[in-house]
């Protein structure tokens, strides 16, 4: 794990239109970002970069059904974090 990065809890949880992703990095990045639902298909993907310092990364999740997703959270240094999200509309 990347000591430089430190990626938060996602909220809200449960979300409506969109979830916010703290990210806390000494230097810039990329983030891969995934959103499965629970038969494990992958729903959703964006690649975002990280700029140093403290960050807020916004997903879009208002297309999205009602239901329980899992997040999955990628660094190119191999950090990886998988969080559960609930959607309610």
């Amino acid at each position: 794990m990347d000591q430089g990065l430190i990626l938060g809890e996602i909220y809200p949880n449960p979300a409506n239109s969109e979830v916010i992703i703290p990210v806390y990095s000494e230097h810039a990045g990329n983030l891969s970002i995934s959103l499965f639902d629970l038969s494990g298909k992958k729903v959703k993907s964006s690649r975002e970069r990280i700029v140093e310092r403290n960050s807020n990364v916004l997903l879009p999740v208002g297309d999205l059904t009602n239901g329980i997703y899992l997040i999955e959270m990628k660094t190119d240094e191999g950090y990886n974090l998988i969080r559960k999200l609930s959607i309610i509309h």
